[in-house]
């Protein structure tokens, strides 16, 4: 017992005193038949190491595209597992929010690596206003002026053309 990783070697001479559990002789009886020599056993406690690309926490803006920046994985005994990570959750770039990202990985002797992205979804963008008619607009003096008015649009709230001010 004991929590380090290591080999171990197995070397047993067969004197038909090692039996199995219905008492027959290792390798059957009579003396030598059954010898094992330089049987190794590799023992592996350490688990995976997972490696994020990029900062473990990330913010995009709404409406974007949300692209993985990389996630890789190795192990002191398999060597590159990466093609074994799962991916858990999603991002939803249309909607604001917290978005956690979990990998997971497991080398062959069954330790387990866990890791996490965060990612936000923000809205640092202002809202596009059109202003409808001709841009500058000239009026001659002395006569009346109809604002011919404008739409406005937002990436997360779309039409928002009501919420617009005149000052």
């Amino acid at each position: 017992t004991g929590a380090v990783d290591g080999t171990l070697r197995l070397d047993l001479v067969d004197d038909d005193s090692i039996t199995d559990i219905a008492g027959n002789p290792l390798g059957g009886a009579g003396a030598g038949n059954g010898n094992l020599t330089g049987e190794s056993y590799t023992i592996d406690k350490t688990a995976p190491v997972i490696t994020l690309t990029g900062s473990n926490s990330i913010r995009i803006e709404a409406g974007s595209f949300y692209t993985e920046p990389g996630v890789t994985a190795t192990d002191n005994v398999d060597g590159d597992i990466s093609s074994r990570i799962i991916t858990n959750g999603f991002v939803n770039v249309g909607e604001l929010g917290i978005y956690t990202l979990t990998y997971t990985v497991a080398d062959t002797a069954g330790n387990e690596a866990t890791s996490a992205r965060v990612v936000t979804v923000q809205d640092t963008t202002p809202p596009l206003i059109t202003l409808n008619g001709d841009n500058p607009v000239r009026v001659e003096f002395g006569t009346a002026y109809a604002d011919p008015g404008a739409s406005a649009y937002d990436i997360v709230d779309g039409d928002v053309t009501s919420s617009i001010g005149v000052i």
